[in-house]
């Protein structure tokens, strides 16, 4: 029901945000990582509450993303919103920016020159455990969508028109 609801207020795609919840806290409400990401969406205090100002509600607190289910996920859906809008609405870019943080996927981006060198090389070390999460995560939103999780959502590309393909 949470879920269903930040996607209809926030128009996002229902498939995508149970597949982030899914990948980062296999539904826990009270989950947290050891980087203090916290809840079903494994969000940061900071990043939470810069959420919850665009969305004009009150700066939660750690309890209350680790035991309102809601909460976080309409915080989180609004991050990952966020994120897809910031990088041109390449979903798996926003996902790798997600799950390590956009300060390390901008400096990736530098080092490598483009976010397709930077993915063609960890494709070809295979040692990306963020590209594997946003891979792994991809796949979830696809595997609910087509078992109807989430009827009247139709699957959203991963990526614009011309993006690599990861094997």
């Amino acid at each position: 029901v949470s879920i269903r609801a930040a996607c209809e207020q926030l128009d996002m795609d229902p498939n995508l945000i149970a597949a982030i919840v899914f990948c980062e806290s296999s539904g826990r409400v009270d989950a947290r990582s050891k980087a203090d990401a916290l809840g079903l969406m494994q969000l940061k205090v900071a990043t939470a509450g810069d959420r919850a100002r665009d969305l004009d509600l009150p700066t939660p607190t750690e309890t209350d993303l680790l035991t309102d289910p809601a909460l976080n996920i309409l915080l989180g859906t609004a991050h990952i919103k966020w994120a897809i809008k910031h990088e041109d609405g390449h979903i798996e870019r926003a996902l790798v920016g997600y799950n390590a943080g956009r300060g390390k996927l901008r400096r990736w981006i530098k080092e490598a020159g483009s976010y397709d060198t930077w993915r063609a090389g960890r494709v070809e070390a295979g040692n990306s455990t963020t590209l594997a999460y946003a891979t792994k995560v991809l796949a979830q939103r696809d595997a609910f969508a087509m078992a109807g999780l989430f009827a009247e959502a139709a699957p959203l590309p991963s990526a614009p028109t011309g993006a690599p393909a990861l094997d």
